[in-house]
C-alpha cells in the first residue's frame, strides 16, 4: 500500500560521488505510453548524467491521478484536523492558564511555531514556483 510505504524511494540510482545539483525531464513524445523518457543529471563538479527511465517509473498506471489525489486529500485533511485539534488544546490550556493564573509563553511560542511553519511553507512554494518556470 502506498499510504504505508510512501517514505520509501520506488529506485534509488548512484550517479556519481558528488552531489546533484540540476535535474532536467525529456520525453521523446507528448504520450506517456509512446515516450522515452531521459532524466539529466548534473553534479558539482560539472559532469552531466543521462539517464534512461523504465517503464515503470515514466507510465502512469490505471487510476493513478485519481489515487494519488486521493492520497494527498487524505494528508491534507489529516493535517487540518492536527490543526484544529492543536488550536483547541491552545484554548483549553489557555483557560486552564486563566483559572489558575499562570502564563501563557508556552501557547504564544506554540503560535510562533506554527506561524514560522507556515512562512517556510510559503517560501519553499514560491521557490519551486519559481524554478517550474
Amino acid at each position: 500500500d502506498f499510504s504505508d510505504q510512501s517514505h520509501k524511494p520506488a529506485t534509488e540510482i548512484v550517479v556519481g560521488l558528488s552531489p546533484i545539483s540540476t535535474m532536467e525531464f525529456w520525453a521523446s513524445s507528448p504520450v506517456p505510453e509512446k515516450a522515452t523518457v531521459l532524466l539529466a543529471v548534473t553534479d558539482l563538479t560539472g559532469t552531466l548524467h543521462i539517464l534512461q527511465l523504465s517503464k515503470q517509473l515514466s507510465r502512469p498506471i490505471t487510476n493513478e491521478l485519481v489515487l494519488i489525489s486521493s492520497y494527498f486529500d487524505r494528508e491534507l485533511s489529516h493535517r487540518e484536523y492536527v490543526l484544529a485539534r492543536d488550536d483547541a488544546r491552545d484554548k483549553q490550556d489557555s483557560k486552564a492558564a486563566a483559572n489558575i493564573g499562570g502564563d501563557e509563553s508556552k501557547l504564544s511560542s506554540k503560535k510562533t511555531a506554527l506561524q514560522e511553519e507556515e512562512a517556510t511553507e510559503e517560501a519553499y512554494k514560491a521557490i519551486e514556483e519559481h524554478y517550474r518556470e
